[in-house]
């Protein structure tokens, strides 16, 4: 974990599949399975669950990533600490 300013971040690099970037945007909806996906275990509800987490805490998820290369979560929580 690290800080910026008033928030709190994580990154999560995952080498696999990649995901498209037209896919970006719908990774993170109920049941969505992206292309690469496809014959991997997953019912398409865990990116959607953390984006919610992450939502009604007040952050929020960011995606890079290269198809057949990586995947890169950012995760940043607003740093509630005073």
């Amino acid at each position: 974990m690290s800080m910026i300013g008033s928030w709190v971040f994580s990154t999560l690099i995952q080498s696999s599949f990649g995901i498209a970037p037209d896919e970006w945007n719908s990774i993170f909806k109920w049941f969505y399975r992206g292309q690469y996906a496809k014959g991997v275990d997953g019912a398409g509800l865990g990116l959607y669950l953390a984006s919610l987490i992450f939502q009604k805490q007040g952050g929020y998820i960011l995606v890079d990533s290269k198809p057949g290369k990586y995947t890169t979560f950012s995760m940043f929580l607003q740093n509630c600490k005073k």
